[in-house]
């Protein structure tokens, strides 16, 4: 892939940093596009990996920094000059109940997206092809029956800042943005549309560690408290197979289309996390349950009947909803037309997942 090359959005992100490293593997010279490239803090683990793979692999390609502000008009056009390629991974992930969640959340989520497909129509000489990492947040929603099988079909039209899931809400309406966009489509030959599940995989920093979905792991890694509720996971490296796929399938197999990316059936999350990451780190200590499923239960009863409790109780008709949602994902399509093929088992993510963490358990 010698002389195309891609911007990567939120590039010093979980997500974005191994999509930065797998792209720079598969050829590619990568725009990593980040708030600040002058502050070292945050991009040199990038430059470092970057430089080790040139060491070890003369193929690889080459990474340089541009701004991005998903606030600010115009701040991606000069990142997308002469690109053949982005991939849009930059959000604000807040979950459950936020303060001011329109500001906080959505907007970020729904005027950075289009801040970002502005600046990507500037550049549609050379862009060919455009990856917007979604979410299943924008896929499930909670009030579908129990044991519904979601698809690339399936929209979330449950999920509203008033019902307490804000960070669906926006993931939604941002995806929505995408594909509502008829110029955009008109002028972008591929566009697709990435709905992982839960993320795990290894980290480069403290942040990633701490702050990212990947903290799952961490939890378990330290002793902290987990909820015992039903999720799904995907490992980080499947995505960023998922990204070369679309990069090099032709128009008509890939163009148009979402594709749910998930390798797991539902299962709880504390209990099946524990035992994972224990089999190859039996010294750790494991997550804690938050609480009680008879505790939490009985506060959610009367944080949704008592009115006046809603408030102290901190009820949230989401968590309510999603804790009694048993749905699964179908990731036929991913596997079969993306080309993903197997996903990665969960013994090898949070074995992996886990060690790349050591450095960081007791670092500050």
């Amino acid at each position: 892939m010698s002389g195309k090359k891609v911007a990567v959005t939120g590039a010093n992100g979980f997500v974005g940093s191994h999509i930065v490293i797998a792209l720079l593997e598969g050829g590619y010279d990568v725009v990593g596009v980040v708030r600040d490239p002058s502050n070292i803090d945050k991009t040199k683990f990038l430059q470092d990996e970057a430089d080790k793979l040139k060491g070890n692999d003369t193929s690889s390609g080459n990474l340089s920094f541009k701004s991005g502000d998903l606030f600010i008009s115009g701040s991606y056009d000069d990142a997308f000059k002469d690109c053949f390629g982005v991939v849009h991974t930059a959000a604000i992930v807040q979950l459950g109940h936020v303060d001011n969640a329109e500001e906080k959340v959505v907007k970020p989520a729904v005027q950075g997206t289009m801040n970002v497909l502005s600046s990507i129509k500037k550049h549609s000489n050379t862009i060919k092809r455009f990856l917007n990492i979604s979410s299943v947040a924008a896929i499930i929603s909670v009030d579908k029956p129990i044991g519904h099988v979601f698809t690339e079909d399936d929209w979330n039209t449950w999920s509203t800042i008033e019902r307490g899931d804000a960070y669906g809400y926006a993931k939604t309406k941002a995806e929505k943005t995408v594909w509502d966009d008829e110029e955009l489509r008109s002028k972008i030959d591929v566009i697709v549309s990435f709905n992982p599940s839960v993320v795990l995989g290894p980290v480069y920093t403290k942040d990633h560690a701490t702050k990212s979905s990947a903290a799952w792991i961490y939890s378990v890694m330290t002793g902290r408290t987990l909820f015992e509720t039903n999720i799904t996971f995907v490992d980080v490296r499947d995505i960023c197979k998922g990204v070369l796929c679309a990069f090099t399938k032709d128009k008509v197999t890939v163009d148009g289309k979402r594709f749910i990316l998930n390798a797991t059936d539902p299962m709880p999350c504390r209990t099946a996390l524990n035992d994972y990451v224990k089999k190859s780190h039996p010294e750790i200590p494991g997550a804690k349950l938050y609480m009680n499923a008879t505790i939490a239960s009985v506060a959610i009863w009367l944080g949704r009947n008592v009115s006046f409790l809603s408030k102290p109780l901190q009820y949230n008709e989401f968590y309510d909803k999603f804790l009694q949602q048993r749905g699964s994902y179908d990731n036929t399509r991913s596997k079969d037309v993306l080309g993903i093929g197997s996903y990665r088992s969960m013994d090898d993510t949070c074995r992996d997942t886990a060690e790349s963490m050591k450095p960081f358990i007791d670092s500050k």
